[in-house]
C-alpha cells in the first residue's frame, strides 16, 4: 500500500486453493490465480473514490458452462465517507470486463464499524 498526501495506491496478488469439490470434481482446478490494484483519491478529508481492477482465473476447465472457464475481471468504482475515526460508509458498484463470465453488474453500500483511517493519515500531517 502507498498512501501519499491525497493519494492511495494497492496492489495485491495470491492463488486460492480450493479443495475436492463435489461438483464436476475432473474439470475443477484447484489453485487459481488473482490479484487486484486500486487507486484511491481523498477528494476531502472525510470523503475518498477509488477504482479497483480485480482478476482471478477460471475456476474449471473443459466445462459448457461458460462462467466455470472464463477469467474473471470485475471493475468496481466506489466513494467512502468517514462518518467518525471508526465509521466508514461506503457505496458504488462494479461491472466485470468480460462477457461470459458471470452476472456483471452489482451495486453496493456498506458500514465499515473498526477501521476508518484518521484525518491527519489523509492530510500527510
Amino acid at each position: 500500500m502507498i498512501d501519499h498526501g491525497r493519494w492511495l495506491l494497492l496492489a495485491s496478488a495470491g492463488m486460492s486453493y480450493t479443495g475436492e469439490g463435489d461438483i464436476l470434481p475432473s474439470q475443477q482446478k484447484h489453485w487459481i490465480p488473482l490479484g487486484a490494484v486500486t487507486l484511491g483519491y481523498h477528494l476531502m478529508d472525510r470523503f475518498t473514490l477509488q477504482g479497483q481492477v480485480y482478476a482471478h482465473g477460471a475456476p474449471y476447465r473443459g466445462s459448457v458452462m461458460s462462467p466455470l472457464v472464463h477469467t474473471g475481471v470485475p471493475v468496481t468504482v466506489s466513494a467512502h465517507y468517514r462518518l467518525s475515526a471508526k465509521h466508514v460508509l461506503s457505496f458504488g458498484f462494479q461491472e466485470k470486463l468480460n462477457y461470459g463470465a458471470s452476472p456483471d453488474f452489482g451495486i453496493f453500500i456498506g458500514l465499515d464499524l473498526a477501521s476508518a483511517p484518521s484525518a491527519d493519515r489523509i492530510d500527510g500531517s
